[in-house]
């Protein structure tokens, strides 16, 4: 049953993760959007759809033990934490700056690690679950991009650890190519992205919110779905 369980959705303000938070509340879940400059598009998604929304800036990285907790607080516990937040930005070894690496892990990275450890803390309850939205540079490097590449590469390695630990939480992966244009970039980049798709088009949200749902209704451990790439 998928009724009344409380989904918590990182970075779902806007984009791929306001997609899922309204296709779950339309599916009798109880969600979570948590939000850090998206003010407006969030409060838009908590009047239009009933989402709860919470804000909290995972570089801030003492502040998220507080807002997991108020998260809590709203529906009594939590049952699945979806990692879709990301900070993103460009950059190799040569120009990536110190601050913009920390960025990149705290938000990528450190901030999933805390949540995953706080989810734990409930798992006598009931079993829990995370699932992870990760770009498919994760699995499949290039030659750019190298602190989100290293950080969105090290959540999927902290899922399987967790799968593999027997500790009551399981996981999923989604593992995405092109879905939308990024919000800095070009649309020539963009489509050249598409091309390089298995079907030469971009992903869609009902792809993704399918792939969500299958995770969610299973009993199975380490599902993983590739959405618009094909990475083995």
């Amino acid at each position: 049953m998928v009724k009344d369980k409380t989904v918590l959705i990182t970075g779902a303000a806007k984009r791929i993760g306001a997609e899922v938070a309204k296709f779950l509340i339309s599916e009798g879940m109880n969600v979570i959007v948590h939000y850090n400059n998206s003010n407006q598009q969030a409060s838009e998604l908590k009047d239009k759809y009933g989402v709860s929304i919470e804000h909290c800036d995972f570089k801030n990285i003492g502040s998220i033990r507080d807002f997991f907790k108020t998260c809590e607080q709203k529906f009594g516990s939590i049952d699945v934490v979806i990692h879709n937040a990301s900070y993103f930005q460009n950059g190799n070894l040569k120009n990536t700056k110190l601050n913009q690496w920390e960025n990149h892990i705290d938000v990528n990275l450190t901030a999933p690690f805390i949540l995953n450890q706080l989810l734990l803390e409930s798992v006598q309850e009931k079993e829990k679950l995370v699932i992870g939205l990760v770009d498919r540079r994760a699995l499949k490097p290039g030659r750019e991009h190298l602190a989100y590449t290293v950080s969105e590469s090290g959540l999927v390695s902290m899922l399987d650890v967790i799968s593999n630990s027997d500790i009551g939480i399981r996981t999923g992966l989604i593992v995405l190519g092109p879905i939308l244009p990024p919000s800095s970039g070009t649309i020539q980049d963009f489509e050249k992205q598409i091309l390089k798709s298995p079907d030469g088009r971009a992903g869609t949200f009902d792809e993704i919110n399918s792939a969500i749902m299958s995770i969610i209704t299973s009993k199975r451990d380490k599902q993983r779905f590739n959405v618009a790439c094909k990475i083995s």
